[in-house]
């Protein structure tokens, strides 16, 4: 059993239940992607039938923001305002996290693990104190696959395919700053909406 805290806790019940929540495209363009948010359920799923972390179990509400920033912002606002999620784990999408990003640091809403770029939190400006990541800057990440690729497949020259946004645009800025480092020359970058 779990010893109740002296003052309530948000989105932690009395019984020790933790309610946190996440967004995730389960259908849509990415729909493919909603096979993370089943493994992030089995996984507290398994926590809970094993006794829960330190007696606490976990209830995960997952919102399909079909990587649609602006249901993103929506979805951010039910957990946080209706939901009363103890913190969001795992939320999945840089342009969801791009668009809700000022709302969790003005809110402090606690953000674990956020699988999106993480020079959206992380970057330039200090870190929101309760925020958490594991992403490296897809710059960093464009860099280690160039280098592998030169290394390991020989790879001489490539083209860069992005999105038109400022996210999908990391993607020939760090082509660009790796080809020094890796040898590998870019000859084309090609944009899409």
């Amino acid at each position: 059993t779990v010893e109740a805290p002296a003052e309530p806790v948000r989105g932690i019940d009395e019984d020790g239940t933790v309610h946190i929540g996440g967004w995730i495209a389960q259908s849509g363009p990415l729909a493919v992607v909603a096979s993370i948010a089943d493994a992030i359920q089995l996984r507290f799923k398994l926590a809970n039938e094993a006794g829960g972390v330190n007696g606490y179990t976990f209830d995960y509400t997952v919102i399909d923001d079909q990587a649609n920033p602006s249901q993103t912002v929506n979805a951010v606002r039910e957990l946080w305002e209706t939901e009363e999620v103890f913190a969001l784990v795992h939320p999945y999408g840089s342009g969801g996290l791009n668009a809700v990003k000022d709302y969790l640091v003005e809110n402090d809403v606690p953000t674990l693990f956020p699988f999106a770029d993480s020079r959206i939190l992380f970057g330039e400006d200090a870190a929101p104190e309760n925020a958490y990541g594991f992403v490296p800057f897809y710059e960093d990440g464009i860099t280690l696959m160039m280098q592998h690729v030169a290394d390991e497949e020989g790879v001489e020259t490539l083209a860069v395919l992005h999105t038109n946004d400022p996210l999908g645009e990391s993607g020939p800025l760090g082509a660009e700053a790796a080809q020094e480092v890796t040898g590998i020359e870019v000859i084309e970058t090609v944009g899409y909406d």
